[in-house]
């Protein structure tokens, strides 16, 4: 802790350091508190990694007060934490104002219901995240049907990373809807879902007129 208030006292007044990688290093709810503060006066990191750090809704909550003010980040990893969707929700009204961030990694923990709404309300209003990390995170049918409903709104999304996660039937489907009227998604990963034969069809004849999807991951 004593170690996180240092680091925080330093990047209140430091101006030249760009990249911070703060992976797996414990910090916990109370050490994203302390970092909060300062990123709430830095202008100059631009690339965060808070991988695997253990931060659950305490310290997302503290973490999107400081996103909601900070326009230097552009790249932030939360990957790896145990937010819940108070943390979620918290976020996703930091990123309705947020105009900085381009990369989000919110990868390998399980999303409820209720915070992938929340977050897919913000990405109806956020025009400047350019790709949404997603891998492993439990997501299922309904949230996905949510997302959906955004992407086909949002103007900035170029890449989304959705592997490894619950999506069926019913989310292809949504998905597919998305490539009839989306232009500026490039990139979609789905491995590893439960996509079926059916789902394969769906996808394929949303994409029959789409000119902009470059990339389409379907392993597994």
């Amino acid at each position: 802790a004593e170690g996180m208030v240092s680091l925080s006292d330093l990047f209140k007044v430091n101006t030249c350091l760009k990249k911070v990688d703060l992976y797996n290093s414990l910090l916990g709810n109370a050490g994203a508190i302390t970092l909060s503060e300062a990123l709430k006066v830095n202008n100059s990191i631009q690339e965060l990694n808070l991988k695997r750090n253990e931060i659950g809704d305490e310290g997302f909550v503290a973490l999107s007060q400081a996103i909601k003010i900070n326009t230097s980040i552009t790249n932030i990893d939360l990957g790896s934490n145990e937010e819940g969707d108070q943390g979620m929700i918290a976020l996703s009204d930091a990123l309705k104002v947020n105009t900085s961030l381009l990369v989000i990694d919110l990868s390998v923990n399980e999303k409820g219901v209720e915070g992938m709404i929340a977050f897919s309300e913000a990405m109806k209003i956020n025009t400047s995240l350019q790709e949404l990390i997603l891998h492993t995170s439990s997501i299922v049918d309904e949230a996905i049907i949510a997302l959906a409903d955004a992407l086909k709104i949002n103007t900035s999304i170029q890449e989304i990373d959705l592997l490894d996660n619950q999506i069926e039937s019913k989310g292809i489907i949504a998905l597919s809807q998305v490539f009839k009227v989306n232009t500026n998604l490039a990139v979609i990963n789905l491995d590893w879902n439960k996509l079926g034969d059916k789902g394969i069809s769906d996808l394929s004849e949303g994409l029959k007129n789409n000119t902009t999807l470059k990339k389409i991951s379907l392993v597994g």
